[in-house]
């Protein structure tokens, strides 16, 4: 991130009255101090306060954010905030920013790593042979310093610096964990990439995540589905806070999971499979291609596209066919190897994208999980089924049970619809204040942070 002269100075911003008078009413002496102390301390948002000079321009990045997210972030399709004009009188920072805990306290968290810049950060892990605990090296002091200084290492030094101890095993696996990397204890290359990741680095992510959080919609509902396609993590949350939580698959970086948002609206037990033309002929076709009898293996039908009739997979010549010339649409059987499993879960969005089962559940215990097509597979998607249709009519799990254990399709459109939300960020800080990342998997923030300036 860009090091702003006085960004982190008590360096205190005039405010012209004319930034207020805009609105026809002079603010009162109280919403005044909260705009002038707002804007000496827009840091805390991820943004320069040098930047601005008035409250109004304060108010309408801290409402919609700073950037359009339709050239900032072209995947973000969720509707951005009307952003607000001007602040008027009496209304206050507070009231413009997102309401949620989870921003609130990304601003504590941006606060404390924008402390460790201005103290000099932390120190590079030099290269050299793995470590784990009962080594002794020079660089395990290093380590020590560097977990110390970002918070994760707060015990005694023993007797030997240069000896990895257990408390310094502890914090490199507390560290690793709010990383998102497997907390093995062991300085991998992984763990050594994270280690000397930069705190301009992660301030920067820092700064993408609040921007990407003025972007959403200040009212998400009562009730509603959160996909984190960062984390690879989907959570219910109802009036109570969450419900619960489970893995998910989503897209690989070729083909991305896109951000959106919409309404969960029908629920599809024992789908058939309609596979798109990409994944026909990138993925299907040369697995034919080596093997023959692959997709007939696997309960595909062959229609000719010009046609739209049936025809026999051994009467098609595979091996003459490509990209560019694949004149069929193939379709797979319901049934316990289909590639959306037992479930399908809708709704309207011009991406073709779901959420649906997986023959394939090993996968979920997978560290990364990013190998779909775009679409996004449930680690528990009966149970996911379950709720939607036990608040939209008399169902529980036995009826999910038993639904899936047939052998037709069927297809229940949902009355009461469910809020979901499929978003891409990769901060957060959990309710005890550790500061969590996860790898930029597909380049957003990197863009983003490009466009903010940073």
């Amino acid at each position: 991130m860009r090091a702003a002269p006085g960004w982190f100075a008590a360096a205190l911003l005039a405010l012209p009255a004319a930034g207020f008078a805009a609105s026809g009413q002079p603010p009162d002496a109280s919403a005044a101090a909260a705009w002038q102390a707002a804007i000496t301390d827009a840091a805390a948002d991820g943004l320069d306060p040098a930047a601005y000079q008035d409250a109004a321009s304060l108010a309408r990045d801290l409402s919609a954010g700073r950037l359009d997210p339709r050239s900032a972030d072209p995947d973000w399709h969720i509707p951005r905030p009307e952003p607000v004009g001007n602040p008027g009188s009496g209304l206050l920072p507070d009231a413009v920013r997102p309401a949620s805990a989870d921003y609130a306290r990304l601003r504590e968290a941006l606060r404390r790593y924008l402390a460790i810049r201005d103290s000099g950060g932390w120190p590079a892990l030099p290269p050299g042979a793995p470590l784990r605990a009962g080594q002794r090296d020079p660089r395990v002091a290093t380590l020590r310093e560097r977990l110390r200084r970002s918070g994760d290492f707060d015990s005694e030094v023993g007797a030997d610096p240069w000896f990895f101890d257990a408390a310094l095993d502890r914090a490199l696996r507390h560290f690793q964990q709010r990383v998102g990397l497997q907390a093995s204890g062991f300085v991998d290359e992984p763990t050594f990439s994270a280690l000397n990741t930069s705190v301009e680095q992660r301030i920067g992510r820092l700064a993408a995540t609040l921007e990407r959080w003025r972007w959403l919609p200040r009212q998400p509902g009562t009730e509603y589905v959160w996909i984190n396609i960062a984390t690879g993590m989907l959570e219910v949350i109802g009036p109570g806070g969450p419900q619960f939580a489970m893995r998910v698959i989503v897209g690989h970086p070729a083909r991305p999971t896109p951000a959106m948002s919409g309404e969960l609206r029908q629920v599809t037990f024992n789908p058939g499979w309609s596979v798109p033309r990409t994944i026909a002929v990138e993925d299907l076709l040369p697995r034919e291609q080596e093997g023959p009898g692959f997709l007939a293996a696997r309960g595909f039908h062959v229609i000719d596209a010009r046609s739209g009739r049936e025809v026999a997979p051994g009467s098609v010549p595979w091996e003459r066919l490509g990209p560019d010339r694949f004149p069929y649409r193939l379709r797979q059987d319901p049934g316990p190897g289909n590639a959306l499993g037992r479930i399908k879960i809708a709704w309207d969005n011009p991406y073709d994208i779901y959420l649906h089962d997986t023959p394939s559940k090993g996968l979920f215990d997978l560290n990364r999980r990013t190998l779909s097509s775009g679409c996004i597979r449930l680690q528990d998607a009966a149970a996911l089924a379950t709720l939607l249709l036990a608040r939209d009519r008399d169902w529980d799990a036995a009826d999910t049970a038993a639904a899936t254990s047939r052998s037709n399709t069927q297809v229940l459109n949902l009355r009461r619809r469910l809020p979901v939300y499929v978003v891409y960020l990769t901060s957060w800080v959990d309710a005890d204040g550790t500061v969590q990342f996860r790898k930029d998997i597909y380049g957003r923030d990197a863009r983003l942070l490009a466009a903010l300036g940073n």
